[in-house]
């Protein structure tokens, strides 16, 4: 799994970049700090998009996993705070899969229409 294109905006005027185009999994890198971490996710496909975050092996894992279902043509912005829930701890990143609503991978189709970032403060 590839990591998911990373924006650090502490202490800069502004920042741009370009999102990592969606994929059915990807990574969340945490290893520089997981507070004011959010994963910015917009849905540009015909579908509602299934954003499932993994739980990790932190203190807190048995809380289990998260889902967040965004509507066709919205945004979401998805805390990514909790490393002790969702990291693993060995390499500090989270994982991360796009699906429809039945659980189901999304096809290549409505993941060109997706994109992600992960905004760090």
């Amino acid at each position: 799994m590839a990591n998911v294109a990373r924006l650090l905006v502490k202490g800069v005027t502004y920042s741009v970049i370009t999102p990592t185009p969606g994929a059915a999994s990807f990574t969340v890198p945490l290893d520089y700090t997981d507070h004011r971490a959010y994963l910015h996710v917009d849905n540009g496909a015909s579908e509602i998009c299934r954003v499932h975050v993994n739980a990790g092996d932190g203190l807190r894992a048995d809380l289990g996993d998260m889902d967040v279902d965004i509507a066709v043509g919205k945004s979401a912005a998805i805390p990514m705070e909790d490393s002790a829930r969702f990291a693993v701890m060995t390499t500090k990143s989270v994982s991360v899969q796009l699906l429809d609503t039945a659980d189901t991978d999304l096809t290549e189709t409505p993941l060109a229409l997706i994109k992600a970032v992960l905004i760090q403060g």
